[in-house]
């Protein structure tokens, strides 16, 4: 069933482009305390680059501004990108009550659980790069060659460059199991081939810990293990929820065998 078939049956009583004018209204409602959020974060600025510059407590590293505006810039950059991450449960909040209308009662349930692994994956990336993948990356690039006389003296742009991408990449690769669980309940993918490609992931998840991580085994395997153990947990969730599916399908196979 089409999204604008289950937004018009859902009993609500509103057209299809009605509701498309309140996914607007919550939109604007994100925006609105995103922005909100964002000015005061930058109105403590000192203190929110304090808390993003902890991960270089290790390395004995001065952070330095090169450009006339590079410190401004870096004040709102990061007032905006931590903004995201906090306000990040109410742009999830605000999908899920604009999805959830158009569920069907069996759906609702996974959806929920859906909704609170969402946030929980995402901290849980953020938290696994802000807390350990960041340190490492650091000590790493300001240690490495340290004998061929080239003096470290990074920017704050640079440095909050780094930290954004590695956060938001971790975020970002802990919803790929939420992603291939919605292919799985959409049938576009199957649980066997999951299981088939158990070995190809196993490496590609830990050419990838290699990749983002710096060249320290116990991160990388540390990073590896756990991006692998999502996979595994996406493979036994998968399960339950296409269960009612698979019970059709042999229901249907058995009936035509009799």
């Amino acid at each position: 069933m089409s999204l604008e078939k289950r937004f018009k049956g859902s009993g609500e009583g509103t057209t299809f482009l009605g509701h498309l004018e309140i996914l607007r209204k919550k939109l604007l409602i994100f925006l609105f305390c995103f922005v909100i959020v964002s000015l005061g974060l930058f109105v403590l600025g000192e203190r929110l680059l304090s808390f993003l510059t902890l991960p270089l407590a290790g390395t004995p590293i001065n952070l330095i501004a090169i450009k006339p505006q590079e410190k401004v810039l870096a004040y709102i950059r990061a007032a905006f990108f931590s903004g995201f991450i906090i306000t990040f449960p109410v742009l999830a909040g605000l999908m899920y009550s604009f999805l959830r209308p158009a569920l069907k009662e069996n759906e609702k349930a996974p959806f929920n659980l859906a909704f609170v692994f969402i946030l929980l994956f995402f901290f849980s990336g953020v938290a696994l790069a802000y807390y350990i993948i960041l340190p490492f990356a650091c000590s790493f690039f300001y240690n490495f060659s340290s004998g061929d006389g080239i003096v470290n003296s990074w920017s704050l742009g640079a440095y909050l460059d780094l930290a954004v991408s590695l956060i938001l990449v971790l975020g970002g690769i802990f919803q790929l199991p939420l992603v291939i669980l919605s292919l799985l309940k959409a049938g576009i993918v199957e649980l066997k081939t999951l299981k088939k490609l158990r070995r190809q992931v196993f490496l590609g998840i830990f050419i990838i810990a290699a990749v983002l991580t710096p060249p320290d085994i116990y991160t990388q395997i540390t990073v590896g293990i756990l991006l692998y153990l999502l996979y595994e947990a996406t493979i036994l969730f998968g399960r339950f929820l296409i269960l009612e599916r698979v019970k059709r399908e042999e229901g249907e196979e058995g009936l035509k065998d009799g």
